[in-house]
């Protein structure tokens, strides 16, 4: 014969689902409850709609808006608002870049990503080298206009040797506004 209890009769225990649809009923019957537990849900998934995560190197490509987190702010001057070379280069191979809006406030594009010579580089920080013909060239392909005039600059970024050994091999030409502040909009349909 077929015992249709519930499992909480029989075995003097609730199933999980019994267990739910008892939080559920107690969730529906207190207005106040659901309320608190809709805000901090609702929040936490917001925090982590909003929040943006980290970019690697490796998963550049051109046409990337990027806004490199420096490691010292307190250290910028006026005149250039989104760091130094030195700094940038530091940030975007240590985890510090974020993919960011191209129609919005932005520090950095990616005109170009390469690979590096087969040997580990020499250096002991990540390098940020200006000018550099192959930046330079990869800029007027992706912007559709000549470097010199147009405000703008470019810099190769080249993975230091802590970088090497966690298996970034790739340098990656960035844009940016000559006078070190925030690019408001998306150069080139890129």
């Amino acid at each position: 014969m077929r015992d249709d209890r519930p499992e909480r009769e029989r075995y003097q225990r609730a199933s999980l689902a019994e267990q739910i649809g008892g939080e559920l009923d107690t969730l529906a019957r207190n207005p106040k409850l659901l309320l608190v537990v809709l805000v901090v849900v609702g929040g936490a998934l917001a925090f982590r709609i909003i929040t943006p995560s980290p970019v690697a190197v490796a998963d550049l490509r051109p046409g990337d808006c990027l806004y490199v987190r420096i490691a010292a702010p307190g250290l910028v001057t006026d005149e250039r608002s989104i760091g130094d070379d030195a700094r940038v280069a530091a940030s975007l191979f240590g985890g510090g870049a974020e993919r960011a809006a191209c129609d919005q406030s932005h520090s950095h594009e990616v005109s170009a990503v390469f690979p590096v010579a087969l040997e580990p580089p020499s250096v002991t920080t990540a390098t940020a080298l200006r000018p550099d013909p192959r930046c330079d060239a990869a800029f007027a392909a992706y912007a559709g206009q000549a470097l010199e005039g147009s405000g703008l600059a470019t810099q190769l970024l080249l993975p230091d040797a802590d970088a090497w050994g966690n298996g970034q091999r790739q340098a990656v030409c960035l844009v940016y506004r000559a006078d070190g502040h925030y690019m408001p909009a998306r150069l080139s349909a890129g």
